[in-house]
């Protein structure tokens, strides 16, 4: 039954195997239109392929059953800027905090775009808000640095970087950023 080939669905989606992640979700589906979590696998499984479009697809049939479900709009809005349709986004990473998203995951994702966009300090205010959550997390301390710099605020930016480079030591981003603002 659905129910079946969901489980199974979410098994592999758990172990990487994205393909028998797919498989198991479209069978759920088929056999349940309907199914949200179905579709809701299905979309997390094809994002993970950097399939944004397929993934939008039934991110969008899983909210058009359960519009409340907050990770799924999440990964709908990740779809969306994989898209380059960054206003829609941001429109969606703010009703997914706002139904409860993971604060620390869907604020570092909505941070990253809003930087992207040149939104400094709505991005400061969203991947600070993630960096404490995620204090260990180089990306969200990284973007945060670049946030700040962005903003003109030199000082918070090498903190930052200094910070990103202590959590991952072999990433060369934040020397690099560094050696931007000294140069």
């Amino acid at each position: 039954d659905a129910q079946l080939f969901h489980d199974l669905g979410e098994v592999h989606l758990r172990k990487g195997e994205v393909d028998a992640a797919i498989d198991n979700s479209l069978k759920a589906v088929a056999l349940e239109p309907s199914y949200p979590s179905a579709h809701h696998n299905a979309a997390v499984a094809y994002f993970s392929q950097q399939r944004p479009r397929k993934a939008l697809q039934h991110a969008n049939r899983a909210l058009s059953f359960n519009p409340h479900r907050a990770d799924t709009r999440v990964i709908r809005a990740r779809s969306l800027v994989a898209l380059s349709r960054r206003d829609e986004a941001a429109r969606e990473f703010r009703r997914a905090l706002a139904a409860g998203a993971d604060a620390a995951e869907g604020r570092s994702h909505f941070g990253q775009l809003l930087l992207a966009m040149g939104k400094y300090d709505e991005a400061v205010e969203q991947l600070s808000e993630a960096a404490r959550r995620l204090p260990a997390d180089f990306w969200t301390v990284y973007d945060l640095g670049r946030a700040h710099r962005g903003r003109g605020e030199l000082e918070k930016a090498l903190g930052l970087f200094t910070r990103a480079r202590q959590i991952d030591p072999g990433r060369h981003e934040a020397l690099n950023a560094m050696g931007a603002i000294y140069n």
